[in-house]
């Protein structure tokens, strides 16, 4: 009896692999339509996102965004009772989530 090379499998990614490719993309493409929205470096008041420019972008509801702001859980300035975010602070909030998101995909791997 000759004994036969046997090939492993086939490598076959996960679903959490395709998903995790599939958010940094869709993370990628929210960044450059953020640049192309918000000046590189804001300066004046006119060049800050409101909570509801930024909640659009998220699809999450300004009063959310507002709350996480005021427990400092995102970054924003504060102009009076306003809350407005930067081009930076919309970054941040995003690189956050990505870590969020990455630091839960390898606890229940």
């Amino acid at each position: 009896m000759t004994e036969h090379a046997v090939n492993p499998p086939a490598k076959v990614d996960s679903d959490e692999a395709i998903q995790d490719r599939t958010l940094a993309g869709s993370v990628d493409e929210l960044v450059k339509a953020i640049r192309a929205l918000v000046p590189k470096s804001p300066v004046q008041a006119e060049e800050l996102l409101t909570a509801e420019q930024v909640g659009d972008l998220f699809r999450i509801s300004p009063r959310t965004l507002r709350d996480l702001a005021a427990t400092g859980r995102v970054p924003h300035r504060r102009i009076g009772k306003h809350y407005r975010f930067s081009r930076d602070d919309i970054v941040e909030i995003i690189r956050r989530a990505g870590q969020s998101h990455n630091s839960r995909t390898r606890r229940s791997g």
